[in-house]
């Protein structure tokens, strides 16, 4: 029997070792004296690793989505494999490389590409935690081993009501006036902007040192299980830090 040329079925069937004697010998005599179908084989063999370079970079199956998805995937910015994928796709499907042929893995391979491309969608950014240099009304944080709670531009008439708790976070909230938190290593910086401000702060008893500060003046200092404050302790335990900036 003699081939004309090997069409697009057995080249594929005859790259992923489908086709059986003595119809694989037959291909395999005819492409050692045919240029033409030697090259198509080969540019099969581009193609197919080509995808399975393409699918090793994504790892997100979801919902199958059409061509257009594809293409429109493929303009993000950004996405330079995304226009290779849409390429590749769309030459084989213009080319019709086997696509159709019975038994081909390429349909395969286009349903994940599309399928994966779809996943790929980058996610919604996720909340911005409102710590740094943001008006809120307060802030919770890990204490660390050390931790500086310092005031600014503070008030006369300011005050903080300070507690000690059983909880893992250290709390800070302006109770009256806007303020600003800015959380840096080991130290928050509380802005009161100049307001007659009341803040309550909550300390977590396990925490091994928190220091708080109005300006460069210390007000109070737990250490362990000690506190050092000139402020007394009320019936409840909570100490009352009057925040006078300068004294």
């Amino acid at each position: 029997m003699h081939l004309r040329h090997v069409d697009d079925e057995r080249i594929q069937r005859l790259l992923h070792g489908e086709l059986a004697s003595p119809a694989a010998d037959l291909v395999r005599d005819h492409l050692a004296g045919c240029a033409e179908c030697r090259a198509r084989v080969a540019q099969a063999q581009r193609e197919e690793g080509e995808l399975h370079a393409l699918l090793r970079h994504l790892d997100h199956p979801l919902p199958r989505v059409g061509a257009e998805a594809v293409a429109a995937r493929a303009r993000v910015p950004g996405s330079a494999w995304g226009w290779r994928a849409a390429g590749i796709l769309l030459a084989l499907a213009a080319a019709g490389v086997a696509y159709a042929a019975p038994g081909s893995p390429l349909p395969g391979w286009v349903d994940e590409v599309i399928t994966r491309l779809k996943g790929a969608e980058p996610a919604a950014p996720p909340p911005r935690p409102r710590v740094a240099g943001q008006s809120v009304s307060g802030i919770a944080l890990r204490p660390g081993q050390d931790l500086a709670i310092v005031f600014v531009s503070t008030h006369a008439d300011g005050q903080a009501t300070v507690t000690l708790t059983d909880e893992a976070e250290v709390l800070v909230r302006a109770l009256t006036d806007p303020a600003t938190f800015t959380s840096e290593l080991d130290r928050l910086v509380v802005d009161g902007h100049g307001a007659a401000g009341r803040f309550e702060i909550r300390i977590p008893r396990a925490a091994p040192r928190v220091e708080i500060r109005v300006g460069d003046r210390r007000v109070l200092l737990k250490e362990g299980a000690r506190v050092s404050t000139s402020a007394p302790a009320d019936a409840s335990g909570s100490y009352l830090l009057p925040l006078r900036p300068g004294l």
